[in-house]
């Protein structure tokens, strides 16, 4: 079946990898990788017609982790660990290559086989990284951040290191070329902010008011993917592109739906890279050098530990931090794959200099969510009765209160609800999938987000951790179930306020464990006996003990008060 049958046996593959590593306690990406090696080339079993087309997939998984980072990660942000970043980073890369290349020499490899070696040892796994903070939640943390900036450095850096070394020979020329593409990356950076910042923000909004999230969807990946090819084209890292789409999609209202849409697509690409990672891997190859691998990898991680931690407390931050930033960026990572092909393709290493550049790349990835696991205790053992671990490296809260009531839907119920919040002072957020509504609230000064409720990404967005109540105001009965669904499954306390359009939908939603629902219908019924009665005179008391009677015969002992109103 060529290429399909090729991606059935890599995702069969992965999940049997990723289910026993869940079930050990580690990593999806150990599974990935441990999947990689039973279906690679070398082990006889099951193996792929065309690996090397795995491996170019492969390729777009790490351009659309970038991608969503830059959704996420501001431009401010990114200010704010500049310092580390444009200085350590420069710093951690020269020790760390001048490391490499010292162990290829002490290896016996020539001189050029042993500077590509060293510009393989300089850069980290900014997949496995990443990956390892978003599972541990510490993504926003000062650790976190500082990493985030040093990858990102390294994957620019690894452009003219890439452009250099094939002309070790010829540092000139090198330097010509380099130059040229400088200028070109400059060129192209200036157009995509100045031009992407006006043209990307008005195609998302005439997309998000024809509501089509397929056609959101591919809109998003088309403009990642497409400025990724772009920066390719220009010189530059393909990855390093698809982070400048996502920072200029990040700096609109649309980044969370866009965040949202793009994370599956995300998840699957890395697994496929993981995979063809393990693909690499020669087991007979690894077992009779393992002495030889493990030292060298020992060797580069140990000296890249120093290098990160030298470069992080130079730029004046506490050891605390230092720690984490050391174990995580101390690996190697994809772009060592990049650099021992093209290493081999310039004729600069052999076969074996390459097998055993890769089974050092992918022993240190396998070993580095290990060691960033370990970090928090390591940093309680060099800071006994210090501060915890979070409470060190928590990047400082976000300014403002957070919101007491997430409102979801702007339309006309939607929208009476949050005039009555505003007359009452009560915070709150409002989501809507219509960018006119999300417009209009802004320019009212209300706090409003753009995207799908039912996504759990837009939801986070929205606050709704830290909520004490929920308002889905939404005239789809898929969509309210969803969100009841999708709330009630991560904060089962949480009180939901929803409107159910028929009695089946209002019994659906019982099960789901709402507790405040409002059926239009019954609502009506409890308004018109109120009204009859008190065109009859019947005295007040008399007329709410009716109306309350009817109210708890209608609803069976669920419902909401329709006159009251949530606490501020």
């Amino acid at each position: 079946m060529g290429i399909a049958g090729d991606i059935a046996v890599v995702v069969v593959a992965a999940f049997a990898g990723g289910w026993l590593a869940q079930r050990l306690g580690q990593p999806l990406i150990l599974g990935y990788i441990l999947a990689g090696i039973a279906i690679g080339p070398y082990t006889g079993g099951v193996t792929l017609s065309d690996p090397q087309q795995i491996e170019h997939l492969a390729e777009i998984g790490v351009a659309l982790l970038l991608f969503a980072l830059g959704l996420e990660f501001s431009l401010r942000e990114l200010v704010a660990v500049g310092r580390v970043a444009l200085l350590g980073t420069p710093l951690q890369v020269a020790l760390a290559a001048l490391l490499g290349f010292a162990i290829g020499r002490l290896l016996g490899w020539p001189g050029p086989a042993a500077a590509w070696l060293g510009g393989a040892a300089a850069l980290s796994s900014t997949l496995v990284v990443l990956k390892v903070l978003a599972a541990s939640g510490e993504t926003d943390t000062r650790p976190g951040r500082i990493m985030i900036g040093m990858l990102i450095m390294q994957d620019l850096l690894a452009v003219p290191m890439l452009i250099l070394l094939p002309r070790l020979g010829d540092l000139a020329g090198g330097a010509a070329a380099l130059g040229i593409v400088a200028l070109r990356g400059v060129v192209l950076v200036a157009l995509l902010v100045y031009v992407g910042g006006r043209i990307i923000p008005r195609l998302m909004a005439q997309i998000g008011r024809w509501q089509s999230r397929e056609l959101f969807l591919v809109a998003v990946t088309a403009i990642g993917l497409g400025v990724a090819y772009g920066t390719w084209r220009a010189g530059l890292s393909f990855a390093f592109g698809a982070f400048l789409a996502g920072l200029v999609i990040g700096e609109s209202v649309y980044s969370h739906q866009a965040l949202g849409d793009i994370l599956p697509l995300r998840d699957i690409f890395g697994m496929l890279f993981f995979v063809s990672v393990g693909m690499l891997i020669d087991p007979a190859f690894v077992l009779s050098n393992l002495g030889t691998i493990v030292a060298a990898a020992a060797a580069i991680m140990v000296g890249k530990c120093v290098a990160v931690w030298l470069a992080v407390r130079g730029a004046g931050h506490p050891a605390s931090v230092a720690v984490p930033c050391a174990l995580g960026l101390c690996g190697l990572g994809e772009f060592s794959f990049v650099f021992v092909r093209e290493g081999v393709h310039h004729g600069m290493l052999t076969a074996e200099h390459a097998a055993l550049a890769l089974s050092v790349t992918v022993l240190s990835m396998v070993a580095t969510p290990q060691l960033m696991s370990a970090a928090p205790l390591l940093v309680r053992r060099l800071h006994p009765g210090g501060p915890s671990w979070r409470d060190t490296l928590a990047a400082p809260p976000p300014a403002g209160a957070p919101p007491h009531v997430v409102v979801l839907g702007l339309g006309r119920v939607g929208g009476h609800i949050a005039d009555v919040l505003d007359s009452l002072a009560v915070p709150y957020v409002a989501v809507d999938i219509d960018p006119d509504r999300v417009a209009a609230a802004h320019a009212a000064g209300r706090r409003a987000i753009f995207g799908d409720a039912a996504s759990p990404t837009v939801l986070a967005a929205a606050g709704i951790a830290d909520a004490r109540v929920v308002v889905a105001a939404l005239s789809s009965a898929a969509a309210v179930r969803s969100i009841a669904s999708t709330v009630l499954a991560k904060h089962p306390g949480l009180p939901v306020v929803a409107r159910a359009m028929g009695v089946q939908e209002l019994d659906d939603l019982r099960e789901l464990g709402v507790d405040h629902v409002v059926q239009p219908e019954y609502e009506g019924s409890v308004a018109m006996v109120r009204a009859a009665l008190e065109i009859l005179d019947v005295p007040d008391a008399v007329v709410d003990a009716q109306a309350d009677e009817v109210h708890e015969a209608l609803y069976g002992g669920i419902g909401m008060d329709a006159n009251a109103t949530p606490a501020p």
